[in-house]
């Protein structure tokens, strides 16, 4: 009994973790932060060719960002950190340059690019055809549903 209204509960509970992660990342409004930039660190990792780059504000605050965008800000710089309205998740940055050029860059988890969109609609709306009872899928198991779906609204948090 207990297992019949949990495999039909489970695929609504994926939905909806997945449809707040996109709902607090793509749709809702962001917070703009000003922040100055204290200092900058580079992490190197396990391989040696990758690196990790970051900027760290006197708030106490670390970002990771590209390489490029280490270069170019400055110490005692102020840039603006974007975050989400919900979690407040960092999810994308601006700063500008002496020449007068203000720019953008995601530093997000998910950033806007076709495998995020792929990866996060597609099991938002698996998981609502499993729940609905239109999609039946043999190889995969509500469970699952649930495990992917915790595991991406764990590394939005994690990230």
């Amino acid at each position: 009994m207990f297992r019949q209204f949990a495999q039909k509960i489970i695929p609504h509970i994926a939905f909806v973790l997945i449809a707040i992660l996109m709902l607090d990342n793509y749709v809702l409004p962001k917070r703009d932060n000003r922040e100055v930039v204290d200092n900058g660190s580079i992490d190197v990792g396990r391989k040696p060719k990758y690196k990790d780059f970051y900027l760290i504000t006197k708030d106490g605050n670390k970002y990771r960002v590209t390489e490029y965008h280490f270069n170019t800000i400055l110490i005692d710089q102020e840039i603006g950190v974007y975050r989400t309205l919900l979690f407040r998740r960092p999810v994308k940055m601006s700063w500008c340059e002496a020449d007068g050029g203000c720019y953008i860059q995601h530093i997000g988890a998910f950033i806007p690019g076709a495998f995020e969109f792929i990866m996060l609609g597609g099991l938002c709306l698996v998981s609502l055809l499993s729940a609905s009872g239109i999609l039946k899928i043999h190889w995969i198991n509500n469970y699952v549903l649930l495990f992917l779906s915790a595991g991406a609204l764990a590394y939005y948090f994690v990230y």
